[in-house]
């Protein structure tokens, strides 16, 4: 792929690769992984949803200026990808990770919001307790470098139990990581609707992820489907 720019130039707003190249790029990769993890039996099905999904994704993932005429949107905010079961969310994300490793060598971590209530109450086999904050302490690092999806929002138990207290693990890593904005770059997926995710985390997450997000969503219109059920 034909790179157009050669150094960071942070006067003015450029794509980093030719735009028709890079979506021909992005989608190719979301196939292979549509084909591998289906384990053959499934390919990319581009609904009319998915390709505007895909357009918004390559967009930001690209600094292309036509971003910027969506209102709210910015390239310094992470992704907020919301709506049905099966509607592709995942796997969105999961080739927004692998497109960053390969082209641009950045690091992007991922973590479903189950495996982050695990890592917080998996017990220490040596003192018997649970590993609680240690175990989540660089995904609530105010100036982690490294970009982090957390998959499937809403998932999880959003109260556990900490020593007598009733603690919120997913609501207290995405308000550290609020702290660290914009130098933090955290993204989202969840089948929540936006007016759900107040009642779950609380007033303060709600507030603050329109600071930190720029929402899609996937599995709301007339053509949508569940890419797990269609071959």
């Amino acid at each position: 792929m034909q790179q157009e720019r050669t150094c960071n130039d942070k006067t003015t707003i450029k794509p980093q690769y030719n735009p028709t190249e890079f979506r021909r790029y992005f989608l190719e990769i979301m196939n292979n992984l549509v084909f591998h993890r289906s384990g053959g039996d499934r390919n990319l099905i581009l609904t009319d949803e998915m390709r505007d999904a895909v357009e918004l994704v390559c967009q930001y993932m690209n600094t292309e200026p036509k971003l910027l005429k969506n209102e709210g949107w910015g390239f310094a905010k992470g992704l907020w990808i919301y709506g049905a079961f099966g509607s592709g969310k995942t796997i969105l994300m999961l080739t927004y990770r692998e497109v960053r490793r390969r082209l641009f060598q950045t690091k992007c971590g991922f973590k479903t919001c189950v495996e982050m209530n695990d890592a917080f109450l998996k017990m220490d086999v040596y003192t018997n307790k649970i590993h609680g904050m240690h175990a989540i302490k660089n995904f609530c690092d105010r100036s982690d470098p490294v970009e982090r999806i957390f998959d499937d929002l809403g998932e999880e138990e959003t109260t556990v139990n900490h020593y007598g207290n009733k603690f919120c693990i997913m609501a207290q890593i995405l308000s550290e990581r609020h702290k660290g904005f914009p130098k933090t770059k955290t993204h989202v997926t969840t089948n929540l609707r936006k007016d759900q995710v107040g009642e779950m985390y609380g007033g303060r997450i709600d507030s603050r992820m329109y600071e930190m997000f720029n929402f899609i969503r996937l599995g709301g219109s007339s053509n949508s489907i569940d890419h797990r059920k269609n071959k």
